[in-house]
């Protein structure tokens, strides 16, 4: 499909739903599963802006649309066209339902050299068994919304699911959510991640205080970790 289509667009992404055959049962019969591949690519090779699409889609399918949880961990590839570096394993309530990869470069190179293809695999059939969360309903303010980024210098030790479950434990009353929104590779081997904040509250408009102090609590929660901002 990507060599099809890369000589009409520069960027754009593909999936399919089919049966995939993973091996032989004991009575002979192959052992088949219903599996969603999705692959995203970009002539330019802007790698970390497709992961970080990738992640929303991959975010969105599991908790907005099929309802249960989603954990991505990093591993090492079991296939030598996958790249080590940025692959995950996807766990769904415990289930381990598919993986998180980029096309290693001497493979996309027969592609389009430089470009960058990215993408996932999820097992359906394994994700039957897993239980969705129980969906909540929360009142939705009539107040603005104040928008802040925090822009941190991530340790080699720390990877996404680590920032995110520190930038989700923010001791507030205020409403607030919190995504990634871009990742810079530092030249001391260190990450700098974007967070992007929308908070408000249900009952007033925030003051100037109120942003204040919600600020105080993001740089405070992080550097419990050992985490500060980037100069």
């Amino acid at each position: 499909v990507i060599l099809d289509n890369k000589s009409s667009f520069d960027s754009f992404g593909t999936f399919e739903i089919g049966r995939v055959v993973k091996d032989m049962l004991p009575d002979g019969l192959a052992n088949e599963t219903k599996s969603l591949g999705v692959l995203l690519y970009d002539k330019n090779g802007m790698l970390s802006n497709q992961l970080l699409k990738l992640k929303d889609i991959i975010e969105y399918l599991f908790e907005s649309v099929l309802k249960v949880d989603i954990d991505l961990l990093p591993s090492t590839p079991s296939v030598n066209y996958y790249l080590d570096k940025n692959y995950y394993r996807v766990l769904s309530g415990g289930i381990d339902v598919g993986d998180l990869f980029t096309i290693h470069f001497t493979s996309s190179d027969q592609i389009q050299e430089n470009c960058s293809i990215v993408g996932f695999e999820i097992d359906f059939t394994k994700l039957a068994n897993v239980k969705q969360v129980e969906t909540k309903f929360e009142k939705l303010s009539k107040y603005p919304t104040t928008k802040l980024d925090f822009n941190f210098v991530i340790p080699q030790d720390k990877c996404y699911r680590d920032i995110i479950s520190i930038a989700r434990s923010i001791d507030t009353a205020l409403n607030y959510s919190v995504s990634l929104f871009d990742i810079f590779d530092n030249k001391d081997g260190t990450k700098s991640y974007t967070l992007h904040y929308s908070v408000n509250s249900l009952d007033r408009t925030l003051t100037s205080e109120d942003i204040e102090t919600f600020h105080k609590e993001v740089i405070s929660r992080f550097e419990r970790d050992n985490i500060s901002l980037k100069k």
